[in-house]
């Protein structure tokens, strides 16, 4: 079942609404230059996490950007959110960060996104139970066949008749008399 997410709750320690906000370039560009301390000529962002390992509602936040200065160095930067302080700037991260999350194109995307990983984790966990159930039965048939061919072995019969009634090798039957 899916569980609405909660947008009023959503701040932009939220890992896609992180990502989003900083696809702003002009407030990017702005916080790596007061961070980086130089004059950045241009800024490309990365692929997008190629995992879903992410989840909407985690508290992991990041982006990854290559930046470029006026004397042609490149830097590739991995920025992610701290604690919280009041600036200015933080400010209009705020602002930029609510216009992108009351934005019903941009929630209609995310809510998809967090359906499908929520899919994906449902069908993860269905298909480990499968074979988790599988192999309890493998399991359970060897303790079976073990258990017989002890009995068979106690009556007296043959090791070899044993194996080839158990479908237990020679050698496995021969270890439990």
């Amino acid at each position: 079942m899916y569980k609405e997410i909660d947008w009023d709750a959503m701040t932009i320690k939220n890992n896609f609404l992180f990502q989003e906000t900083l696809r702003n370039k002009t407030l990017c560009k702005y916080l790596l230059e007061h961070v980086l301390h130089i004059q950045i000529k241009t800024i490309r962002y990365s692929e997008t996490e190629k995992t879903m390992s992410a989840q909407l509602r985690s508290k992991n936040t990041r982006l990854d950007v290559y930046v470029e200065d006026n004397h042609g160095n490149v830097a590739d930067v991995e920025m992610q959110t701290t604690g919280s302080t009041t600036t200015a700037f933080t400010k209009q991260l705020d602002k930029e960060a609510m216009r992108i999350r009351n934005n019903d194109d941009w929630r209609w995307k995310i809510m998809t996104l967090d359906m499908e990983i929520q899919d994906m984790k449902r069908r993860t966990a269905i298909r480990e139970r499968e074979k988790g159930k599988k192999e309890g039965i493998k399991e359970g048939l060897q303790k079976s066949k073990i258990e017989i061919a002890k009995a068979m072995l106690e009556d007296g019969m043959d090791i070899s008749k044993v194996a080839q009634l158990t479908k237990l090798s020679v050698k496995e039957v021969a270890a439990l008399a």
